[in-house]
């Protein structure tokens, strides 16, 4: 072991501080042959840091710096720098530990700063050392814990860890152009100290990836369980388990006041957007010109759990993941703008939506949105926006591009009026406070007989050919439902078939009214139509069916 380098007399030591610059080669005899054990250097290093009142900046050598402790540091003054990212490598080979650890006190009047920068860290066989994928450390790579100002974490190379980055209530700590591969649990992770919330944080210009790895994927790309006004910018986290997760896990925990600015979310194998508020407050979350793409079995986005308050998504993409694009299953106020939503249920074709919002959910706004299936070599997507059934109200779906959707541009099934659904292209839906929908129906004067076949449009009579009175849309729109009541029950065992024709040619919106209906409906298989097209119903009657006179209806928005 070496003098403290503080001692006056060390004249040697002290020619070896330049300014505020100190060569942990010089002083502490660290190698970087990637094959020195390094560990009592570096705990001889941290002691006398730590025990220092004054700053230091300690430069590394260049290589691979091999050692297997704890590597501590204390005083917040305190900055690890190396020669540039992948040219001096911390190497840590105890597959329990942190590759480093600022570990500060809770004195929020002490002088702050620190940080660590233009370096590598990894353990196990390592990525730079040995090419590794797999798994190292469970560790952190960088673990910061109560640092309350001004610390930095710059150009940095961070693999093979449990985690890449872990803070701990931490404060205006700012990181930018890291880069992390390969991490067990998260990439990145945001947490409590004790009872402890922080805030403030700043990423940048930084990317996380899993793309390769051969460990266990039951990784998260950034974890944010507590937390209040971080800012995440130019960022990308891809081949994670989950990509960014906003979850706290007790109601002593919440997450605040995030802003998002491209940020992009890829290739996760299940939900790429994770805003989970199950166990604790997820409030006031925005997202601009973010993405979240290709996910391999789950949703793009997915919104859960009841403490969910007002996500902001404004432009960006969704598009290509396995389910729904946008999924908002619990809490309330979710609002996508000026968005690309395409081509999603990528993985099942026509079973999941552009924009999914669950029974009983309230005051989501959809606006100015192009949804639908387009840009991509698949056609997938079910419906474009898709209301389920329940009492949700207070939804504003407006100004919408819904073209290209396989079955509808919405499906709307809330039994409340308390929503406005307005301005999309193809104008949607009937049966709310607004709606553009033009319906055509009529009535058959005579009773149509059993065992025939015949056409009804627009004058009232049961026509042998199709085309003898069709009605002729005025503008470009979708068919939205088709529905028919009867005088009377078709009898037992007997039936009334109701097909949609468009401009004589029979679609695959259907419907069979049996036995004791006295009437059928279908929004099932609805259909787009242009400016001029003729539209009607071919009506089948089976060979017992009662003679009795139909009335019917065509809604067209």
């Amino acid at each position: 072991m070496v003098a403290s380098i503080w001692s006056p007399s060390d004249a040697l030591l002290a020619s070896y501080i330049e300014g505020n610059e100190i060569y942990a080669s010089k002083v502490w005899g660290i190698r970087a042959d990637n094959s020195y054990d390094n560990s009592a250097n570096i705990q001889e290093m941290c002691y006398q840091l730590n025990n220092d009142g004054r700053g230091a900046k300690v430069i590394l050598p260049r290589g691979i710096i091999n050692y297997q402790t704890d590597f501590v540091i204390t005083n917040p003054l305190v900055t690890i720098q190396g020669q540039g990212k992948d040219c001096s490598v911390l190497k840590q080979n105890d597959l329990t530990k942190d590759g480093v650890f600022f570990n500060y006190p809770i004195i929020f009047g002490l002088p702050t700063g620190g940080g660590i920068r233009d370096l590598s860290i990894e353990s196990g066989n390592g990525f730079i050392s040995s090419g590794s994928y797999g798994t190292g450390s469970i560790g952190s790579g960088v673990k910061v814990r109560n640092a309350a100002d001004n610390f930095l974490g710059f150009n940095l190379g961070i693999y093979n860890f449990g985690r890449h980055i872990q803070l701990n209530h931490c404060f205006y700590t700012q990181w930018q152009f890291i880069r992390g591969l390969f991490a067990e649990f998260s990439a990145v992770e945001l947490d409590l100290d004790g009872t402890n919330i922080g805030a403030s944080n700043t990423f940048s210009f930084s990317k996380f990836s899993n793309l390769g790895y051969t460990g266990p994927q039951i990784t998260r790309g950034l974890s944010v369980k507590a937390s209040g006004g971080e800012q995440f910018h130019g960022l990308e986290f891809t081949s994670f388990g989950y990509g960014i997760v906003l979850k706290p896990e007790s109601m002593s925990q919440q997450v605040l006041y995030l802003n998002f600015n491209s940020v992009w979310s890829d290739t996760s194998e299940f939900e790429n957007w994770t805003i989970d508020g199950t166990d604790g407050r997820v409030w006031s979350t925005s997202m601009t010109n973010c993405s979240a793409a290709y996910s391999l079995d789950g949703h793009g986005i997915l919104v859960t759990g009841a403490n969910v308050d007002s996500l902001n998504w404004l432009g960006g993409r969704i598009r290509e993941n396995a389910k729904h694009g946008a999924y908002h299953f619990g809490g309330t106020r979710v609002n996508i703008r000026a968005a690309e939503v395409a081509a999603n249920s990528k993985n099942y074709p026509g079973v999941y939506d552009g924009v999914n919002i669950a029974p009983n959910i309230n005051e989501d706004a959809i606006q100015a949105n192009r949804i639908g299936n387009y840009a991509s070599l698949s056609n997938t997507q079910q419906v474009g926006v898709n209301i389920a059934a329940g009492t949700g109200q207070r939804h504003l779906i407006s100004d919408n591009n819904l073209y290209g959707n396989l079955l509808a541009p919405v499906s709307y099934n809330t039994s409340s009026l308390n929503n406005e659904i307005t301005n999309n292209t193809p104008t949607d839906k009937p049966n709310t406070n607004t709606s553009n929908a033009i319906p055509y129906s009529g009535g058959v004067a005579t009773a149509i007989p059993a065992a025939s076949t015949g056409y009804v449009g627009a004058n009232g009579v049961f026509n042998a050919a199709t085309q003898d009175s069709p009605w002729v849309v005025p503008r470009t729109g979708f068919i939205r439902e088709i529905y028919a009541k009867f005088g009377a029950a078709p009898g037992a065992g007997q039936s009334f078939t109701y097909t949609l024709f468009v401009n004589g040619v029979a679609t695959s919106m259907a419907f069979t009214a049996a036995d004791s209906a006295t009437s059928g409906y279908t929004q099932n298989n609805g259909q787009i139509v242009n400016f001029g097209d003729t539209i009607e119903l071919r009506v089948v009657t089976s060979a017992g069916a009662a003679v009795t006179k139909h009335r019917y209806l065509i809604v067209f928005e």
